[in-house]
C-alpha cells in the first residue's frame, strides 16, 4: 500500500511539473516588444563580512562569558569583555559602511553591536559588584 502512494505521489508530481515545463515552453515574439523581469538583471550587492563577524564575535564574547562565570575562571571573563569590545568596534564600523551605501547585512551588524555592549556593559557591572563585595567583606 506504501508503495502505490509513494508511486502516486511521484506521478502526480511527474505531471504537475511536466505540465509547467511545457507551458514556459511557448514561443514569444520579442521584437518590439519592452525588456521581461527575466531579462532585468538585478543590481548585486555585496553582504557586509564585517557584520557577520561582528555577530559572531559578539555571539563568542557572550558565550565566553556565562562560561567563565560558571566555571569561574577570571582570566576567561577578561577575553569574554576583549571579545565583547571587538564584537562593538566591528559592528559600529559595519552599519557605518552599509549606511554609506556600501553593501547590505545591517541585521548582523545590530546583533554584533547589542551583544557586544551586553557583555562589555555586564562584566563592568559583576566587576564593580565583587569590588563592593570584596570590600563589604574585609570590614
Amino acid at each position: 500500500m506504501k508503495t502505490l502512494f509513494i508511486f502516486l505521489t511521484c506521478l502526480i508530481t511527474f505531471i504537475a511539473v511536466s505540465d509547467r515545463t511545457v507551458a514556459s515552453t511557448k514561443i514569444i515574439d520579442t521584437q518590439n516588444q519592452p525588456p521581461s523581469i527575466t531579462e532585468i538583471k538585478p543590481k548585486t550587492v555585496e553582504k557586509s563580512t564585517l557584520g557577520i563577524a561582528s555577530a559572531l564575535i559578539g555571539i563568542a564574547a557572550v558565550m565566553v562569558s556565562i562560561v567563565s562565570l560558571y566555571i569561574g575562571i577570571g582570566p576567561l571573563s577578561l577575553v569574554g569583555f576583549l571579545l565583547g569590545i571587538g564584537a562593538t568596534i566591528t559592528g559600529f564600523v559595519s552599519k557605518k559602511k552599509i549606511n554609506a551605501g556600501n553593501g547590505e547585512g545591517k541585521g548582523a551588524s545590530v546583533v554584533g553591536i547589542v551583544t557586544g555592549l551586553t557583555t562589555v556593559i555586564s562584566w563592568i557591572g559583576l566587576t564593580l559588584l565583587a569590588i563592593a563585595a570584596l570590600s563589604a567583606w574585609g570590614r
